[in-house]
């Protein structure tokens, strides 16, 4: 045997070496990331956001609908509240897509605005 094809079999076997060695480091490492999910499932995480008709909402929903139907101001929300600041809302908003302004919310936000307060009121009175 050569010295050419010795050099060529040392470095053919530090090459199978390293991706063993490798092979067995990413076995590790899958390991421990399988460990560190399962640590994480067990944790309670707090939510950072809210979906609304795809539209992404940095707070409450209940807050954000309040807001939506202009209800932050009154002293009793119920039903017919929530109705007569819906038509109110829906008007402006209608007047504001006459005119050819770009109205803030949409009409289906809107529609969820209003079924969602009426469920949270529904709620809230039968948890009395």
């Amino acid at each position: 045997m050569n010295t050419s094809g010795l050099i060529v079999s040392v470095f053919s076997i530090l090459l199978i070496l390293n991706r063993l060695l490798k092979d067995k480091n990413s076995q590790e490492e899958v390991s421990q990331n399988i460990d560190k999910k399962q640590n994480s499932k067990t944790k309670y995480h707090h939510v950072k956001f809210n979906y609304s008709n795809n539209k992404v909402i940095n707070r409450s929903l209940l807050n954000y609908y309040q807001e939506l139907l202009k209800l932050s101001n009154e002293p009793e929300i119920n039903l017919d509240v929530i109705y007569i600041n819906y038509i109110n809302v829906l008007e402006e908003t209608e007047s504001n897509i006459n005119i050819g302004v770009m109205p803030r919310h949409s009409v289906y936000d809107l529609i969820s605005a209003r079924e969602y307060m009426n469920e949270m009121v529904k709620y809230y009175g039968n948890l009395n």
